[in-house]
């Protein structure tokens, strides 16, 4: 279990959506938002389940690339670099 207290957390306050292009995660875009920062008090405690590390097979099948995930709060995630500093 990863139990993490969460003191701020960023928000996008107004704008419109616009549709995008390129972009691989969405079909849409937020412009012209402001970011806003909340302060919390009392903090949100939140708490995310967490299973083993697994090697899996990534890309096409016949290509042998293989990386690791693991899954934190019911999401995978995946380790993309060795380095954590070129994320």
């Amino acid at each position: 279990m990863l139990e993490l207290d969460i003191f701020q957390r960023e928000i996008m306050i107004g704008g419109h959506l616009e549709q995008s292009f390129g972009s691989c995660g969405t079909d849409s875009a937020l412009v012209g938002a402001k970011l806003q920062v909340q302060k919390l008090s009392p903090a949100m405690e939140l708490k995310l389940g967490l299973e083993i590390i697994e090697t899996v097979l990534s890309g096409r099948p016949d290509s042998g690339k293989e990386r690791k995930r693991m899954k934190i709060g019911g999401k995978y995630f995946f380790k993309m670099k060795d380095d954590p500093n070129k994320y």
